[in-house]
């Protein structure tokens, strides 16, 4: 495995232009801030993960199953950083393990869930079914290419867009 190649921190021109010299923040510690102070991220404070069967007020929402995620993400991250066997065969340094993979780790399951409706795969299918009757009945001037991005959508796919939105929010404002 080219570890170099995976643990790139080259961003696109401008994006990266950053002060380093007065944030030592890696660009892997970088990227963590500008997700989480997301309006995406944020907005997963208000989707249900699960059907709440209990009795309490408890919900479990989106955001906390992402947090409960990220910290078994980074936790496994440091884990690596302490394998002397994944430090021989990956052949990185133990410090650019310890700073590089264990935030990676925390923003990818922070943001796992980020595009996914409300309840999940259930929430999909509803999605989907909804508006499947509603284009038999109107097209709202959409192409077929346009209603697909409707009947058939993707949590994980529509993660992907938001992200790109995040990264492109950022993009501009440098």
């Amino acid at each position: 495995m080219n570890w170099d190649k995976y643990l790139n921190a080259d961003r696109l021109k401008g994006y990266s232009e950053r002060n380093t010299k007065n944030d030592p923040r890696n660009e892997f510690e970088s990227d963590f801030g500008r997700v989480i102070f997301s309006p995406a991220i944020r907005r997963m404070h208000d989707k249900t993960q699960v059907i709440p069967l209990t009795t309490d007020d408890n919900i479990h929402s989106r955001l906390t199953h992402s947090l409960e995620v990220m910290a078994i993400g980074y936790s496994l991250g440091i884990r690596l950083a302490e394998d002397d066997r994944f430090l021989v065969l990956s052949g990185l340094d133990k410090d650019k393990v310890l700073r590089e993979i264990p935030i990676i780790l925390k923003n990818v399951c922070l943001v796992h869930d980020i595009g996914n409706p409300p309840f999940g795969h259930f929430g999909e299918e509803v999605f989907k079914n909804y508006f499947k009757k509603k284009f038999k009945k109107n097209k709202f001037g959409l192409n077929e290419i346009q209603r697909e991005d409707f009947t058939k959508f993707d949590g994980n796919a529509q993660g992907f867009s938001i992200l790109f939105l995040i990264f492109l929010y950022y993009l501009a404002r440098v």
